[in-house]
This record gives structure tokens, sequence and C-alpha cells, in this order.
């Protein structure tokens, strides 16, 4: 396929670098040189800027770290969603607002864009190794069109519904992931007042009943809190995000805002 890509990053990067070596043509927008440079030598098409990034491409995917960055991009500048091709599909990686998505479907559809929310769950080797999780809001028929080229860094990749719907699955996810680090982190000092060496649990935990994936995470990174030290940064953006459309919406978050609300939630 012909795919445009903008956000080459930790998670982005991987994902063009794996449909390159697939056989697929992407052209890559990037505000640094030296970013251009190393996607250049890998084979990819360079443009300028935003707007021409889609102009051949079937699917066009957006990988930037912030729903307000998505926003930016295909919201406020018409000329992006007019540079795309009629039939293409745009993607959206970034955990967002669904209703960010929602937007971005209404002013896309007219022009004869599909859109996709599809944010994603896993670590950086996860997508290298190709099977990152994909969360995916939008038609089937839009899905079947981009999974070629999201097939070479996902699996699986879970069809929630319609557009705004990968969204509300990721960001749920990411408050109970939120919920899952706190308790690890009270559970691992739970266990030192009795007595268990420092970073001894998680490691059990992983082939225990109590264990869950986060500790999983935590035994692979040695320790629960170089987990929670990589993690807090995406955890504080997606668990203010649930907040605010909790508080839109009236919704209670029961139990899960009891633990995020603590004075050190990460």
């Amino acid at each position: 396929m012909r795919v445009g890509f903008i956000g080459l990053g930790e998670i982005g990067g991987p994902m063009a670098a794996n449909m390159l070596a697939r056989g697929h043509s992407v052209d890559v927008y990037a505000r640094r040189s030296e970013v251009a440079e190393h996607y250049d030598t890998l084979g990819a098409g360079i443009v300028d800027c935003a707007t021409e990034v889609g102009r051949d491409a079937e699917v066009v995917m957006l990988c930037v770290y912030t729903d307000e960055q998505i926003q930016a991009i295909a919201l406020d500048d018409p000329a992006f969603l007019a540079s795309l091709r009629p039939g293409s599909v745009l993607v959206i990686h970034t955990t967002g607002r669904p209703e960010t998505a929602r937007r971005l479907a209404a002013a896309a559809t007219p022009l004869g864009i599909s859109v996709l929310d599809a944010p994603v769950s896993g670590s950086v080797a996860d997508v290298t190794e190709s099977h990152i999780t994909l969360l995916v809001g939008g038609t089937e028929d839009a899905l079947e069109c981009a999974r070629p080229a999201m097939s070479c860094y996902a699996d699986p990749i879970i069809h929630m519904g319609p557009v705004g719907n990968g969204q509300a699955a990721k960001l749920v996810n990411n408050a109970l992931l939120g919920v899952n680090v706190q308790l690890l982190r009270d559970a691992e000092r739970i266990a030192e007042a009795l007595g268990l060496a420092p970073g001894s649990l998680a490691p059990a935990l992983v082939h225990a009943s109590g264990g869950t994936h986060v500790a999983q995470v935590a035994a692979d990174m040695d320790s629960v809190e170089k987990m929670t030290e990589f993690l807090r940064p995406f955890l504080r953006k997606d668990v203010a995000v649930v907040r605010e459309i909790a508080a839109e919406m009236s919704v209670d978050l029961g139990l899960l805002d009891a633990v995020l609300s603590r004075s050190d939630p990460f």
C-alpha cells in the first residue's frame, strides 16, 4: 500500500519502519532533519509539510503525542483533510478524546475520507515485534482497507464499534492501568513491611493468582518504580482526559476514582 505517516516517535517510528520492511511505500513528515534523514535511509519518501504526506496515500496515519496535536494537524487546518485522496482512510493512533475522533470523521466524511481511531496498547518492544494491540473505532470497510498496513505492527487488531469507541476503550483501559499500578505499588510496600526483599514480589505475582499484566511489566523492567516512571507521563495525560469526560457526562468513576484521586496516584 501507499501510506502517509506523521509522528515518528518511540511508537510511531517502529510502525513506519515495519511497513517499509514489508514492502509498503511510506511517505513521512518529520519536523527534525535528523529524523527525516534516518527514515530516508530506510527507504521512506520525505515530504516537507503535513499537507503533502497524504496526497498519494491510501492510508494516512497520525501517531503524535496528544489529542491537541491531532486537532492542530487535522482539524484546525482545513488544508490537511483537503489534501487527502477521496476513498482514503485516516488512522488516529494517538490516545485522546472520543469526541475529537467523531468531529474528525464528521469533517472527513463529506470529502469521501474514512476515519479510524486506533489507539495502541503495549510497549515499544510490542510494536517493534509486530504484536502491539490496536483498539479500533470506525467502519468495517475502513478497517479492512487499512488492515494490510496496520498488520505490519499490530496483533491483535480489535474492532470496538463506531468511530470514537477505540478511544473510549483505551481511556478506560488506561484508567484501570493507573489503578493497577498504584495497587501494585501498595502491595510492594506491604510486602517489604512483612519482610520480603525489595522488588521480589512482582516476579512472584507473575506466577500467582494475584498477578496482573502490570506485575509482568514490573518484573520485565526489574522494579515497580522503573515501570511507574516510564508510565507516569502517559497515565497522567490520559487519566486527566478520563476525569474531564466523566465530569462532563456526570459519570461516576467509582473505585477507580478513589484510587486515582490519591495525593500521589503514580
